[in-house]
């Protein structure tokens, strides 16, 4: 009887880390090959990734919550509260019963820049929910330096942004949910204006494993705009040029699959 018993655990052990190990696979091919690196290279190659030092709309890459902050960003299968308006979408159909949700955070960064955020959400019956969200950046005053007057001109310009957002989100299955977010974003730099229409999407699916769960999301796509208004810029000898932008968003793809391999169940 007790090589029975033993023989049975052993199977099953075996049997667990097959799976394991199978999953573990598909994680590194997906890794190595899969959606975020391709979706990069070729789908969105003007879309801020291949044009460092370009893209506009950089207070959109700050993460509002301290939670995601706590694990450097690596959230988005992770994310299962009001902050799944930033990271994934598909996360706010994982909140719990509660009818309401909310969410607000004050960040303050060196140079009198800080950053609030606000998330409400509304879940209803049948596993959807209904999310606002509300971003707001602020630089405080900052002088106006040139290459002539290095210490300030005694002029001073603001650096201010804002983001508003509506997400929706919907459980289909026990194992697979999806989110989809229209957001609309405004940019101040010195007077010249941003104003841009994004959207995020992104699913999570339980692979069935324990605590292994497969998550892609896709931030702030959209098309690149050109900002109203203009900047003069000095030069040595030439009267002063003016200088039109386009601004491209900072877009970016990212999956993530946390796992534990040798989390498994054995059988009694």
């Amino acid at each position: 009887m007790l090589v029975s018993v033993y023989a049975s655990v052993s199977i099953e052990i075996g049997r667990c880390l097959f799976r394991s190990i199978r999953v573990s696979v598909v994680v590194i091919i997906l890794l190595l090959f899969g959606i975020p690196d391709s979706l990069h290279a070729q789908v969105l190659p003007a879309f801020g990734t291949t044009r460092a030092g370009t893209t506009g709309m950089q207070f959109l890459k700050i993460g509002p919550d301290a939670r995601s902050a706590g694990l450097s960003g690596n959230f988005v299968a992770l994310v299962n509260d009001v902050s799944a308006v930033y990271w994934n979408p598909a996360g706010l159909a994982l909140l719990d019963t509660q009818r309401f949700h909310v969410q607000m955070g004050q960040t303050q960064y060196w140079a009198d820049i800080g950053i609030s955020y606000l998330g409400v959400v509304r879940r209803f019956s049948g596993g959807s929910a209904l999310g606002l969200s509300v971003v707001g950046l602020n630089s405080g005053e900052m002088p106006v330096t040139t290459e002539f007057q290095p210490f300030g001109t005694g002029e001073t310009f603001t650096a201010n942004s804002s983001l508003v957002g509506l997400t929706y989100a919907r459980s289909l299955t026990d194992m697979f949910s999806f989110g989809i977010s229209a957001k609309w974003a405004r940019e101040n730099l010195a007077g010249v204006v941003t104003q841009n229409l994004l959207t995020d999407f992104g699913f999570t699916y339980q692979i069935g494993l324990r605590n292994a769960t497969l998550a892609v999301c896709v931030s702030n796509f959209g098309v690149n705009v050109r900002p109203d208004g203009s900047l003069q810029r000095l030069r040595l000898g030439w009267s002063p040029k003016t200088c039109s932008l386009t601004s491209v968003l900072p877009t970016r793809s990212v999956s993530g699959m946390p796992h534990w391999p040798f989390a498994c169940p054995i059988s009694e």
